[in-house]
């Protein structure tokens, strides 16, 4: 055991500063996940279910929500109980940002709050446990984050719902291209094809980084056989991500000859 030798919160941000002068490990490089790109791979180190060991999780960032000055990152990097407050790392090992949530159910979303969010806790006045209070992401559904509002009804199939709420999203944020990205895959599986695809091109012109959004042009555009979009979509996402690069190849494939 360690002694603590104080405590600083951000009750409603989730994070929490401990400070121990005792501890003899050499402490882990601070990156950043504004800097940080959809598609690009990240590790999650922590102790999920109570395992005494640390549980390492390789994935990818899926997406980048921008909210309260820092951008909360949702990640392929699964984590479970007792991995909240767990670190998540660029691919040279830099802590980009903290593990805290993730929605119900084994389709779980996995979510990372910025590690820029840490200044602002250094800031806080010296506190002490228990400490109560409660988070953006504990907010009623109609008051969390939209970002956090289209991933139940994405989950659970709701694409009438996810429309409403990805329309409201956009309302509030009409340049957010992952707002775009999720009205297009609302529109796409409610066979409105044309009105899903101009989402997707705006989704891309807002960020060409939007790997989701490419991947979904790229099938449209293997469905009428325009093969020459189809190798310029996969060239695209091969430069952010190969694992989805080869995932779209495979997909592309099975269109053509399934």
């Amino acid at each position: 055991t360690f002694t603590i030798d104080s405590v600083q919160a951000d009750r409603y941000h989730d994070l929490c500063l401990i400070t121990s002068e005792a501890l003899p490990f050499p402490p882990a490089q601070i990156g950043s996940a504004t800097s940080m790109k959809k598609g690009e791979e990240i590790l999650a180190i922590g102790h999920s279910s109570a395992s005494p060991a640390p549980i390492t999780s390789i994935g990818a960032i899926k997406s980048i929500y921008p909210f309260e000055n820092g951008n909360v990152i949702r990640s392929t990097a699964r984590f479970a109980m007792g991995a909240s407050g767990s670190g998540l790392f660029d691919s040279e090992g830099h802590l980009i940002g903290i593990n805290t949530f993730k929605t119900p159910g084994k389709n779980a979303y996995f979510y990372a709050l910025p590690i820029e969010w840490l200044a602002s806790v250094k800031a806080k006045p010296v506190d002490t446990f228990p400490i109560d209070g409660k988070t953006f992401w504990e907010e009623d559904d109609d008051h969390k984050p939209l970002f956090m509002q289209v991933a139940e009804p994405e989950i659970q199939q709701d694409w009438g719902k996810l429309s409403t709420i990805a329309e409201k999203w956009i309302k509030a944020e009409p340049n957010n291209s992952e707002a775009w990205f999720e009205l297009g895959f609302a529109q796409e599986h409610l066979n409105q094809k044309t009105e899903a695809e101009k989402s997707y091109r705006h989704a891309i012109m807002l960020n060409g980084q939007n790997i989701d959004a490419l991947f979904r042009v790229g099938l449209i555009a293997s469905e009428r056989g325009n093969k020459t979009e189809v190798e310029a979509i996969k060239v695209a996402i091969s430069q952010i991500n190969q694992e989805t690069a080869e995932a779209f190849s495979q997909a592309v494939s099975c269109s053509a000859a399934c």
